[in-house]
C-alpha cells in the first residue's frame, strides 16, 4: 500500500466520522446518506484487504 492510498483512506474515514458526529450532534436519525457513506468506506476497506 502506498502512502497516497493510505492517506486517502484515512481522509475518507475521517470525513465519514465527521459526518456521523454531525448527525449525533444534531440528534438526527441514521439517514440514507450516512448509511451510504459508511457503506462506501466499508467497500473501500474490503477492496484494500483483498487487494493486499
Amino acid at each position: 500500500m502506498t502512502d497516497t492510498v493510505g492517506y486517502g483512506i484515512a481522509a475518507l474515514a475521517l470525513l465519514v466520522a465527521i459526518f456521523a458526529g454531525w448527525h449525533t450532534y444534531r440528534r438526527l436519525e441514521f439517514s440514507n446518506p450516512l448509511f451510504y457513506a459508511v457503506g462506501v468506506l466499508q467497500i473501500v476497506l474490503i477492496v484494500l484487504l483483498v487487494g493486499s
